[in-house]
């Protein structure tokens, strides 16, 4: 009977000590797992610290979502927020450009209506914050416009799974079937009676292209067709008007001017539902996260493209 006894406490003494080896073992590997989170946080704070982005003459917007006053949550006044909650909906996804010293030069992409907002999501892209669009109707826009013919536009971005988009050729393919990472505005709004056109990015997982839009007129005017299933680099360099597109700084694509007044559309995550001088453009919206946008007012040489494409494939981590 002791015997029996004995073995019994000794099952129930050793099932015990499992359990808690087990909640020990979960607890450090939380608290590596976080520590480790941190630690890549760290290293991308860093590199943005020491970036060469503000270096590089032309520079118009810097977008990013690791620094402490990178976002701003609100809908009609907006307030700076450190460390977002997991989720949160940003409303003011402040510019970093230090060459606009007085705040009020500042180029922030604003977004007033709650339901429109991206959400902030701290393991968005490779570890780090990203903000996340719903491909339904979010969507986050700049105020800024420049009409140059010459300029250089740098994201950051990853589509979610099944977002694939048309590869028709028309003239007006863009206005529907393609997820806008940086939405083409309509050309002869933003500059009436300037031939005008803008310049933005659809990237899906099969379909990754520039495209250019004014009034009757949307075509891609510049593209790849691959499989888009990990986070990816992109550049759109307008030179005299000539656009092409450098996939994480490794592959190009050009194409012949299109005869255009060419600028850079600086809405991101799709169209602009809602406003009366859009020409009520509700569609194109992307599916998935955007990191960081860069965008210059200038055709940048090939050292200084590297340069900036070098440091966005390397805090975020690019798989190339």
């Amino acid at each position: 009977m002791k015997n029996n006894l004995k073995k019994a406490f000794s099952l129930i003494e050793i099932s015990i000590v499992i359990l808690v080896v087990g909640v020990l073992i979960a607890g450090i590997s939380r608290g590596l797992k976080m520590a480790h989170s941190e630690m890549i946080l760290v290293t991308a704070k860093s590199l943005t610290d020491k970036a060469p982005v503000p270096n590089v003459e032309g520079l118009e917007l810097w977008l990013e979502t690791t620094s402490e006053n990178s976002l701003a949550i609100g809908t009609t006044s907006f307030v700076n927020i450190k460390k977002p909650e997991d989720g949160q909906p940003i409303g003011r996804w402040n510019d970093l450009n230090p060459m606009a010293l007085n705040s009020s030069y500042k180029n922030h992409a604003l977004q007033a209506t709650s339901n429109y907002q991206p959400l902030y999501m701290k393991d968005g892209i490779n570890g780090l914050p990203a903000l996340l669009f719903d491909g339904a109707d979010d969507y986050i826009a700049s105020t800024t416009k420049f009409i140059t013919n010459n300029f250089t536009v740098f994201v950051v971005g990853f589509p979610i799974i099944k977002t694939s988009c048309d590869l028709s050729a028309s003239i007006t393919a863009g206005v529907s079937g393609q997820r806008y990472i940086v939405y083409p505005q309509q050309g002869d709004v933003i500059f009436p009676s300037n031939n005008a056109a803008s310049a933005g990015v659809s990237l899906c997982t099969n379909f990754i292209a520039g495209f250019e839009h004014g009034n009757g007129y949307m075509p891609y005017v510049v593209s790849n067709t691959r499989t888009v299933n990990k986070p990816i680099q992109i550049t759109l360099k307008y030179s005299i008007g000539i656009p092409k597109l450098y996939l994480n700084s490794t592959d190009s694509y050009s194409r012949s001017a299109s005869g255009k007044n060419i600028f850079p559309g600086l809405t991101f995550g799709g169209g602009r539902p809602r406003v009366p001088t859009n020409y009520g453009e509700d569609y194109g919206y992307f599916k998935g996260y955007i990191g960081e946008i860069i965008v210059y007012s200038k055709d940048l040489s090939d050292t200084d493209r590297k340069l900036i494409e070098t440091y966005l494939i390397e805090k975020w981590r690019i798989k190339i």
